[in-house]
């Protein structure tokens, strides 16, 4: 596995959230299923692009403290990146309220900052494997420590048209790298 560093810009997105329990992997969440149909039908019905930037087919949001990831539930938002420009109060009410759906719904930005990325490729039943072995292997064999935040995933390919074996996700971790046993920001 490759650490790649990179700076990532903030994302307007709008997401549905799913709660998960520690021992059940979020595609086997049946909410999951509900929150992708619910998006697709949204952005056919909304006119929006499935992704306003046309490097993402889609994006992910995986929140908790993942140096206690055993005590605590998986937060996972199944979004939509939103258009760059500005979205003024009422318009992004409304396109919460446009979005029909029975699971919590709200409109954020991802955090801009450094992340390690590593690139997922293959059946989504190997993630949960993939994302034990960055938080417990490569991060620290690569001096660099989770900085707090969402765990973003990027899907790379359109996972409606990709064969599952061939379906590619980055997997981008908020990071500070130690230097001489200091905690720095890594500046790309």
């Amino acid at each position: 596995m490759n650490l790649n560093l990179q700076y990532l810009p903030s994302y307007t997105v709008l997401a549905l959230r799913m709660v998960v329990k520690d021992d059940e992997h979020v595609f086997e969440n049946p909410l999951h299923a509900i929150a992708c149909v619910d998006l697709l039908k949204f952005v056919k019905t909304s006119n929006l692009k499935k992704s306003a930037h046309p490097e993402l087919h889609g994006l992910s949001m995986l929140t908790r403290d993942w140096s206690n990831k055993k005590d605590e539930p998986l937060l996972y938002d199944e979004c939509v990146v939103l258009p760059t420009k500005p979205i003024a109060l009422k318009d992004s009410r409304a396109l919460v309220a446009a979005l029909d759906t029975k699971l919590p719904t709200h409109l954020t930005s991802t955090p801009a900052g450094t992340y390690a990325v590593f690139r997922f490729k293959g059946d989504y039943t190997g993630l949960p494997a993939f994302f034990e072995n960055i938080f417990d292997k490569e991060l620290p064999a690569n001096h660099t420590t989770y900085a707090g935040g969402p765990v973003l995933e990027l899907y790379v390919n359109d996972h409606e048209t990709t064969p599952l074996a061939n379906r590619e996700i980055d997997v981008c971790v908020p990071v500070v790298t130690s230097r001489g046993g200091t905690m720095t920001s890594v500046a790309l």
